[in-house]
């Protein structure tokens, strides 16, 4: 249970970087997270340590095609984030 608990606080935490680098435009910004959720099969309520690394990869190139800079941030922000994952 702790393994998926912590997946879910590393999932919530890559949402909310995500939206707040679209300026916190929720609108635009959460259609994206649950495409990229869709795309690579990824159960919200129990993704797996690989599932996020396919969505937070998919969340940085997307968002460098509108903000190259906040993007790299990002990437090194999801990296911290999923190595502590086990």
């Amino acid at each position: 249970m702790q393994k998926i608990d912590e997946n879910l606080r590393v999932e919530d935490e890559i949402i909310t970087m995500f939206c707040e680098s679209c300026k916190s435009d929720l609108e635009f910004a959460m259609p994206i997270v649950k495409q990229a959720f869709k795309k690579f099969n990824v159960d919200f309520s129990a993704p797996s340590k690989e599932g996020l690394q396919n969505v937070s990869t998919h969340l940085v190139n997307t968002l460098y095609s509108f903000n190259p800079g906040g993007s790299q941030k990002l990437k090194i922000e999801y990296m911290k984030l999923i190595n502590e994952l086990k």
